[in-house]
This record gives C-alpha cells, sequence and structure tokens, in this order.
C-alpha cells in the first residue's frame, strides 16, 4: 500500500512539473534573454525541483515553489557568467524577473515578440551593439574595434540600450493588446 502511495505522489509531483514547463521557459528566456540559456536554467531548475521534491508542501502553489527555485538557479547562473560580462544587469534581471510573473501566459511567444519588438525599436547603432554582446558574445573590446570608439563608449552605449529595452518591456508588459 505504501509502494502505490508513493506512486501516486510520485505521478503527480511528475504532472506538476510538466505543467510549469512552459511557464517556466518563459519566466526564464524573459530573465536572460537568449533561449539557450533560458533551457540550460530550466535543466537545472528541473534537477533541483526532482532532488527537493520531499520539500514541497501539497496544498501550497507549485508554480511558485518551482518559479523560487528558477529564480536561484537564474542567479547561480548569473554569478558564473558575471565574469563574461554577457548578460542583462542585476537591475534588468531583478526587475524582468519580478514582472515576469503578472505578465506571462502559458505561452512564450507573446513575451518574446515584445522583446523582439523593444529590440527592433532601438536605434541601428545600439541593436547591432546589444545583438553583437548579448547574442553573438562579443567581448566590448572587439566591440570598440569593430566600431571604431572606445571600450567605455560602448559600455555606455550598451547601458542605454538595457534601459531603452527595460522602459520599453515595462510599457508593453503595462499595455494588454502589446
Amino acid at each position: 500500500m505504501f509502494v502505490a502511495e508513493e506512486d501516486s505522489s510520485l505521478s503527480r509531483f511528475e504532472q506538476d512539473i510538466r505543467s510549469v514547463q512552459s511557464r517556466l521557459k518563459s519566466y526564464l528566456f524573459a530573465s536572460v534573454g537568449n533561449r539557450s540559456d533560458a533551457d540550460d536554467i530550466l535543466q537545472e531548475t528541473n534537477l533541483v525541483l526532482w532532488r527537493k521534491r520531499s520539500d514541497f508542501q501539497d496544498g501550497t502553489s507549485f508554480w511558485a515553489w518551482s518559479q523560487r527555485v528558477a529564480f536561484f538557479q537564474l542567479m547561480a547562473f548569473r554569478k558564473r557568467r558575471s565574469q563574461n560580462r554577457l548578460i542583462l544587469d542585476d537591475d534588468v534581471v531583478h526587475l524582468m524577473a519580478a514582472e515576469a510573473p503578472d505578465t506571462l501566459s502559458h505561452e512564450k511567444e507573446p513575451q518574446e515578440k515584445r522583446l523582439r519588438s523593444c529590440l527592433a525599436a532601438l536605434p541601428e547603432r545600439q541593436r547591432h551593439l546589444v545583438e553583437g554582446h548579448y547574442f553573438e558574445r562579443k567581448s566590448l573590446k572587439t566591440l570598440a574595434k569593430n566600431f571604431a570608439t572606445t571600450v567605455p563608449a560602448v559600455g555606455q552605449a550598451l547601458y542605454r540600450a538595457r534601459h531603452s529595452l527595460q522602459l520599453c518591456l515595462q510599457k508593453k508588459n503595462s499595455t494588454p493588446s502589446s
């Protein structure tokens, strides 16, 4: 009888994990802006959820618990990657992480479309810098050379681009039909 009860709770846990996958992936993608990184963090999150399944309390929100685990995995990922400076600054990630649960549907496309729309709205130079640094993983030094400018100028331009993206996403997330 104990085995059947354990199998039942295990199957319920598996169902719970499956039910939050697309929301977690959307949440993580909105936080890191890179599908591959979001997939990696989601995989790590799933491993932690599985290892800590006995910590989940029945009757509480599985989504809230799994999102909290995902947040900590996101922060661990950011810490590991911080030396490369290939990710958005902490303020942007915290803002996006705070905003994401309220604005995400069960599909990832709406948030991804908003992010792509905001990227497209950036001035061409800023868009190329963001794409070069965050998607193509080019260093500030390489970008400075490519754009015939200084490393501090590239850093400042990326700061301004991130700020513009942050404002754009806030605006789009507060507009229901965006």
